[in-house]
């Protein structure tokens, strides 16, 4: 048999366009949200020409800013931001115009402190962006001093602003609450789109079905329990427990399901119940698409799956159909026993408003500093060359930044490449749509067209979402009127206007990119090392748990485990962006040779965990080298080698025969990661 225990190449070795391809691909619930972002922004522009506010395409974005793929978590970013811009506009906003009106070095020193402000506890705090994005509105309004005939006016200023800013959050928490996915919805939907990778899985093992469940396991549990959290006042205590069992044991299953060959329908005995795991993970995903707990599954279940197959493809099998049966039992009700933990319940301590090293670690004041730097370049650049069209290099800024090097200039390549897209679509929109438009509804069918396109984009993963979010920028920005002193959604129709608009978020981007790249760069490589410690920590918890604790051990630390690996996939996912040299280069290398290594350590080791212990605690001391080996490496590798190439008892139960494979796969694997350390 053909034995693939990694998991698949990375996106970032196939081309740039098919990777762009792979990312515009449809998935369920894609087009509803990009339909809902639209007909937002079209209701915000007709509302915003109706009372004649200012700045309409910045309220049009901030339906792009705040739209999340859950309802619960779009209304109370919403939300948020209408209590923070309530305080900090019409209170603390007004206080510092009057301060800073008649003096321009009291509104520079007043900007440089808002600025750094925003940025820092955008990083150290649990208001996140939306710290960054009032910032940006009170220094956006007070740069407004400078071109304000008269300077009594920006009281009103601050008042326009904050109905800018309104206006849209209620209409998106009116849209969310009427078409708005539910996050009890999403997590059922994530749930059975596990189960139904599974199925193919095992229905056609091979390359494709491999790729699907990889991007599963490297995705991590993040995402839903993101929707546990939103969802679990409305499911209750065992309900919400229930869910949460299913959500660790489905990426249990799918971690298990890599382990089979691509060839496994082959093997003598292993055909027909391949096909019954399949059916049962197709009848349990339905179950959940329709609502239902699964309770009506179990009593056909028990034999679904022979106790004994032929080693050691077969306790693939046997353990995949171990756990359909157990994620089955949990969803009707019942606590299955040994499942792994739910998350931590409701009534669990909330993680504080402050993070715990806000005032200890000097990379925060390191961003907010780089950030506020790059602010003042591009805010002194349209001053100094008195060209405020290109004013929307400020708006960039405070974008676009992020806390990495390779965060920042994969951010920026998106957002470069959106603002080219988005303004070239509003320039051509100008020259060949709008002299045909008269009124009103004709520009808000533009809006909506456009923003579909953009909210397509923007709706999908973290590697294309910033191209929609600025390419509707870039449109919004090219199409409507940005003059505080002409109020309304009225088109722009001045070609020049509309090019120094994008020369400006060029101008932004290139400035941030520059930046973050000379001033104390924090490269994306110490997230990864952080990441591959805390998964080799977890898998040798996995391999060696505590005595007395086998059973019950596992719980939290596949979680752990799958929690790590997905936060160092995502972080590797951005070494392509790093600036290359030699050293560089090698030591990415290395880091991504320890990952796919540590990857298949974990396929194995979680097939291990599903065997039949010894009883007499025959194979703990072996186990401990093992999970020593992959903690410290270095010489602990070869000591285990020697241990596992000593161990050649073949015990005549299928069980150990199994074993005995799957440690000859793990000690293949401790070789590729002590070569990966070399």
């Amino acid at each position: 048999m053909r034995r693939r225990l990694t998991m698949t190449s990375r996106l970032t070795d196939l081309p740039l366009w098919y990777r762009f391809y792979l990312e515009l691909l449809p998935f369920p619930g894609r087009a509803r949200a990009a339909l809902l972002v639209a007909a937002t922004c079209a209701v915000v522009l007709v509302l915003c020409d109706s009372i004649h506010s200012i700045l309409p395409a910045y309220s049009l974005y901030m339906v792009f800013f705040c739209w999340q793929e859950s309802s619960a978590k779009s209304v109370t970013m919403a939300g948020l931001l209408i209590i923070v811009s309530t305080i900090c506009l019409l209170g603390v906003g007004n206080l510092l115009s009057i301060l800073v009106a008649g003096s321009a070095g009291f509104r520079i020193g007043c900007i440089v402190g808002l600025t750094f402000c925003g940025f820092f506890l955008a990083r150290t705090t649990k208001l996140g962006p939306v710290a960054s994005v009032i910032a940006f509105f009170e220094v956006y309004t007070l740069s407004l001093i400078d071109v304000l005939p008269d300077p009594a006016l920006i009281t009103r200023i601050y008042f326009w602003v904050w109905v800018m800013i309104v206006v849209p959050m209620l209409v998106s928490i009116a849209g969310n609450l009427l078409a708005g996915e539910r996050p009890f919805d999403l997590l059922r939907d994530r749930l059975a789109q596990r189960l139904q990778v599974v199925a193919a899985m095992a229905a056609r093992p091979g390359a494709d079905g491999r790729a699907l469940l990889a991007q599963l396991v490297r995705e991590g549990d993040e995402a839903l329990l993101d929707f546990y959290k939103q969802a679990t006042r409305r499911m209750g205590g065992v309900r919400g427990e229930a869910y949460g069992h299913a959500i660790a044991l489905t990426g249990r299953l799918a971690t298990v399901m890599l382990a089979l060959p691509d060839d496994a329908r082959t093997a003598d005995g292993l055909a027909a119940p391949l096909d019954r795991l399949a059916a049962w993970c197709r009848s349990l995903a339905a179950s959940l698409g329709g609502g239902d707990q699964g309770g009506a599954l179990l009593d056909s279940m028990p034999g679904m799956v022979p106790a004994a197959l032929a080693p050691p493809f077969g306790s693939i099998v046997v353990e995949a159909g171990d756990i359909v049966r157990r994620i089955a039992t949990a969803l009707s009700g019942d606590r299955p026993a040994g499942a792994e933990g739910a998350p931590s319940p409701p009534g669990s301590p909330a993680a504080p408003f402050l993070r715990a090293d806000a005032f200890s670690n000097p990379d925060h004041v390191r961003f907010g500093l780089k950030a506020t730097l790059a602010v003042l370049i591009c805010y002194g650049t349209f001053r100094i060359l008195d060209w405020n069209d290109i004013s929307t290099a400020l708006v960039t800024c405070f974008f676009v930044a992020l806390g990495t090097l390779e965060e920042t200039v994969h951010k920026a390549t998106l957002r470069i490449g959106g603002a080219l897209v988005g303004g070239g679509a509003g320039i051509l929109s100008i020259l060949f749509l709008m002299p045909a438009m008269t009124d009103i509804g004709h520009l808000a069918l533009l809006i909506f067209a456009g923003s579909l396109v953009a909210g397509w984009i923007s709706v999908g993963s973290e590697r294309i979402s910033y191209f929609g979010w600025q390419a509707a920028l870039a449109f919004f920005i090219v199409l409507l009127s940005t003059s505080v002193l002409h109020p309304g959604a009225g088109p722009t129709l001045d070609m020049q206007t509309a090019r120094d608009r994008v020369l400006g978020i060029v101008l932004g981007n290139v400035v941030m990119a520059v930046v973050f790249a000379t001033l104390w760069p924090v490269s994306i490589a110490a997230t990864v090392d952080d990441a591959l410690t805390r998964a080799r920590d977890a898998l040798a918890e996995m391999i060696a748990p505590a005595p007395g604790d086998e059973d019950a051990g596992v719980i939290g630390v596949s979680r752990r485990l799958r929690a790590a690996l997905a936060a160092a996939n995502r972080a590797a996912d951005y070494l392509s962006f790093r600036p290359r040299d030699v050293r560089t280069s090698h030591a990415d290398d290395r880091a991504l040779r320890v990952l796919e290594a540590i990857e298949s350590l974990c396929i194995a080791a979680t097939v291990l965990d599903g065997l039949p212990r010894d009883p007499d605690g025959a194979g703990r001391p072996l186990a401990s080298a093992m999970a020593d080996a992959v903690r410290r490496g270095g010489g602990a590798i070869a000591d285990a080698l020697e241990m596992l190439r000593a161990d050649q008892a073949i015990r005549d139960d299928a069980g150990g025969q199994a074993r005995l494979y799957w440690h000859g796969r793990m000690a293949r694997g401790l070789e590729a990661l002590g070569m990966a350390e070399r």
